[in-house]
C-alpha cells in the first residue's frame, strides 16, 4: 500500500500547470479587483461578483463558462450584492 501512495504522489509532482489566454465571447464583466469569485457547483461555471473598477464600488456578477469560454451577467436579488446592479459613482 505505502507503494501505491509513493507511485501516486510521483505522478501527482509530474502535473505541468500553466496560465494561457483564451479567447472569449459574451458580456464579459469590466475590469476590477477586490471581487469574490468561485466555481459554481457543475465544476464548469466560474462566476464573478463585486470589486472595485478604480471609482465605484461594483456589486454585479458574471458567469464564465470555462468549456465555451462564454460570458454572460447573472441577474441577482437584492439579498444578493445589494440591488444586483452597480453602485452609483
Amino acid at each position: 500500500a505505502a507503494d501505491d501512495g509513493a507511485a501516486a504522489a510521483a505522478n501527482a509532482s509530474a502535473v505541468r500547470l500553466a496560465w494561457r489566454r483564451v479567447e472569449t465571447s459574451g458580456e464579459a464583466p469590466c475590469g476590477r479587483d477586490g471581487h469574490s469569485s468561485v466555481l459554481a457547483p457543475d465544476g464548469a461555471t466560474l462566476l464573478i461578483h463585486g470589486g472595485f473598477d478604480g471609482s465605484r464600488q461594483l456589486s454585479d456578477t458574471y458567469a464564465l463558462d470555462t468549456t465555451s469560454w462564454g460570458w454572460r451577467r447573472v441577474a441577482t436579488s437584492p439579498a444578493v450584492g445589494g440591488s444586483g446592479e452597480e453602485a452609483p459613482p
